[in-house]
């Protein structure tokens, strides 16, 4: 279970301090782990949907389908190779940072590949 809080003068505050209570209570008396880490904006929605836009115009000029590219470009731009066994990250764990710069990367493979795509810009103009 993920429970989000704030940290406010050297204090922690829960979002939802009701949820978290009833969770706690739901629980049988045992040991838990509790892991906490920063938070980080997810990739967005408008993101993803530009992402597979992409994918989709090079599908149709390469002659994949859109799938297989998102498994090839994972491949080339997201395997963690200093591991035992490299891992490929999935896009949907990245930060919106983390997936502009993997984003960039994909268009400028398509653009090495005559493969035209049009900019963020026109294409959330284009679906407002």
């Amino acid at each position: 279970m993920i429970f989000f809080a704030n940290k406010k003068d050297g204090k922690l505050e829960l979002e939802s301090p009701t949820n978290y209570q009833k969770y706690i209570d739901s629980l049988p008396e045992c040991r838990i782990s509790i892991q906490m880490k920063r938070y980080r904006k997810p990739r967005s929605l408008d993101q993803n949907a530009y992402y597979w836009k992409c994918l989709e115009i090079a599908a149709d000029s390469l002659g994949y389908d859109n799938s297989e590219l998102h498994h090839s470009f994972k491949a080339m731009f997201l395997t963690d190779k200093s591991l035992k066994i490299p891992l490929v990250r999935s896009t949907a764990i990245l930060t919106t940072s983390e997936f502009t710069q993997y984003l960039d990367k994909v268009v400028r493979k398509l653009a090495e590949l005559e493969i035209v795509i049009m900019t963020p810009e026109e294409f959330y103009a284009q679906n407002e």
